[in-house]
């Protein structure tokens, strides 16, 4: 698991993604943290967003709001 990184390191790693003119160990030297912690490039790519949306655990309601609300 990565550490949590500031958020201006994380932008400042976002800029330099989004420039696409570093690899990935350039961009951890440059934020002064590892070539691990530099797993925004997959989030930006699929999500369009430096973070992952949560993961939902547990099971599915089987009851609906409309018959929640009926109750």
């Amino acid at each position: 698991m990565t550490p949590n990184l500031p958020s201006s390191n994380i932008e400042f790693i976002r800029d330099m993604i989004l420039r696409k003119s570093l690899t990935t160990s350039q961009i951890a030297d440059a934020a002064g943290c590892s070539a691990r912690s530099i797993t925004m490039r997959t989030n930006l790519r699929q999500f369009g967003v430096t973070k992952a949306p949560p993961i939902r655990a547990g099971r599915p309601r089987s009851i609906t709001p409309p018959m929640l609300e009926a109750l």
